[in-house]
């Protein structure tokens, strides 16, 4: 019987220690695990951080082609607003200006057209 003790203590300490390396390995398989699910979460997080970064440059793209267009209108409608500027001043304004300030002149001063062009109301 001394050789199947033997051979029991020796499967013994093999079960023993093939179940620590089992143990072992299932701890190893966890950490790895919940270190794998935290670099996906971190993945997860820069990709949405780069779709809104991306969303955002584009919205500046955007708003940047807005305020060149519209800058481009105001130079457009401020040279329009001089030239009839000048051209007032040198006594010749086209109809259609005329008529627009005397419209502005009249909504301004409540109707009273008459008396604005006689001097009465400034």
């Amino acid at each position: 019987m001394d050789v199947y003790n033997q051979l029991k203590e020796a499967q013994e300490e093999e079960i023993a220690s093939l179940k620590r390396s089992l143990a072992e390995s299932q701890s190893e398989k966890d950490r790895t695990d919940s270190e794998r699910r935290l670099v996906e979460s971190e993945l997860a997080y820069e990709r949405e951080a780069s779709l809104r970064i991306q969303e955002l440059e584009d919205r500046v793209k955007d708003l940047v082609f807005q305020l060149q267009s519209e800058e481009e209108k105001h130079v457009e409608t401020v040279s329009s607003y001089r030239s009839h500027l000048v051209a007032a001043a040198q006594g010749r304004m086209a109809i259609d200006v005329q008529q627009a300030l005397f419209q502005i002149i009249n909504m301004r001063c409540g109707g009273n057209l008459d008396d604005v062009l006689s001097g009465d109301i400034v």
